[in-house]
Formats: structure tokens, C-alpha cells, sequence
């Protein structure tokens, strides 16, 4: 048990670093990114609902906050390595297209 510690211990500078790319990704699409210590990032990104929608289209789950009464707000879970680059792909698109007008 001990040694899954120290292996969790041991990921979480990486957790951070992909933590801090997704927010700069968000943050260089307009959003604007709530300060963050943990595996989420909460970005104020317009039309929750409309972004939500969009991001789930291209296959990633984001949790729109409107039920924390936040009605411009998502949260999303930083995701693996793997998934990065597919994710800020997406962020950047479904930023630019929620932010256009309707």
C-alpha cells in the first residue's frame, strides 16, 4: 500500500504540469481559469451549456456548472498525457465557436 503512495506522491508534478497546459490552452482560446491546486480546472467559458455540448461532440465529458450556479463556468478533469493534445485541439475549436456570435 505504501509503495501506491509514493507512486501517486510521485505523479502529481506531472498531474500539475498538464493541469497548467490546459489552462493556458483555455486561457489563449479567452477563457478566463478559477485558481486551481487540484485534477480539475473551472474556466469561465460564456455559454456553459452551448461549450458543454460542443466538447462532448468531440468526445470529452465537461461538466457545465450551472448547477453550482454558475451559469458561464465548466469544469473538466485534466486528462492523461495521451489525451492532451486532442484535448487543447478541441478547447481551442469549441472556444472560438461557442465565443463567435449566434
Amino acid at each position: 500500500a505504501v509503495g501506491g503512495i509514493e507512486e501517486r506522491r510521485a505523479s502529481v508534478p506531472a498531474l500539475h504540469d498538464r493541469r497548467r497546459r490546459v489552462e493556458a490552452a483555455l486561457q489563449a482560446a479567452g477563457a478566463t481559469c478559477a485558481p486551481s491546486a487540484t485534477n480539475f480546472v473551472l474556466a469561465e467559458v460564456g455559454d456553459a451549456a452551448r461549450f458543454r455540448a460542443a466538447m462532448l461532440a468531440r468526445g470529452f465529458a465537461v461538466r457545465d456548472a450551472t448547477s453550482f450556479g454558475l451559469t458561464t463556468w465548466v469544469r473538466l478533469a485534466v486528462p492523461a498525457e495521451a489525451d492532451m493534445l486532442r484535448l487543447v485541439a478541441a478547447l481551442t475549436a469549441v472556444c472560438a465557436e461557442t465565443r463567435a456570435p449566434s
